[in-house]
């Protein structure tokens, strides 16, 4: 219970960082204004790469980590914690170098379960993030998404939560990249997962995961 709620205070907290800083609202310039030196990492600007053909990848992630039940929704006794091993290509659908960048992010996911009934969740899923000046050190972001997950837990009658081969996936969360230089960065996220089949099969008791996830983005020179 405890570390539960250290979890969901974790996720309180990154979240509100990408939201304060994707949404903040610079004052604007006035004229003849004396330029301000820069106060946080965040206003320390990293040289872009090039560009690159459209349509290719702007970005690449690579991230693991472990999410646990949340105790959140109508159903929080059933226990299904897991370790999610995570690949995502981004593509940039507004300018990178913009003060709130919105990228498009295809992610797909191999989650080991840990405890419980079943062994592993894998499938696909479409992402829409919001960053906050990915030009600089500090990148806060904000994402959410949808998506489709196989797995080999409905194989298991005695469990009432997951009840059919293909589930959805529905997740929401917020994260911090730290830049290196143009192409790399380290990132930490938080995210809240909830796995169900949207009552097309007997079985629909779903699962609500809260946790955190840790990697690197790589950022394709734009040539």
């Amino acid at each position: 219970m405890r570390s539960r709620r250290l979890l969901l205070a974790a996720f309180a907290l990154t979240m509100s960082i990408p939201a304060a800083a994707v949404f903040a609202q610079p004052p604007p310039a006035e004229r003849g204004a004396i330029p301000v030196a820069p106060q946080s990492p965040c206003d320390f600007p990293i040289p872009a790469p090039e560009r690159h053909s459209p349509g290719t990848p702007d970005t690449f992630q690579l991230l693991t980590g472990y999410l646990q039940a949340s105790g959140i929704g109508p159903n929080p006794r059933w226990d299904v914690d897991y370790v999610p091993l995570t690949a995502r290509f981004g593509w940039y659908l507004t300018d990178p170098l913009a003060p709130r960048a919105i990228s498009l992010q295809l992610d797909y996911t191999t989650s080991i379960i840990t405890t419980s009934f079943g062994h592993c969740f894998t499938g696909p899923s479409l992402l829409v993030r919001g960053e906050c000046r990915p030009d600089r050190a500090l990148v806060p972001y904000m994402q959410a998404g949808v998506g489709v997950l196989l797995n080999d837990v409905y194989q298991d009658k005695k469990q009432p939560a997951i009840g059919a081969l293909q589930e959805f996936n529905l997740e929401a969360g917020g994260g911090l990249r730290y830049r290196l230089g143009p192409n790399w960065s380290l990132d930490a996220e938080v995210k809240f997962q909830h796995i169900s089949n949207a009552g097309l099969a007997g079985r629909n008791g779903g699962i609500n995961d809260l946790g955190f996830q840790v990697g690197f983005t790589y950022t394709f020179d734009r040539r």
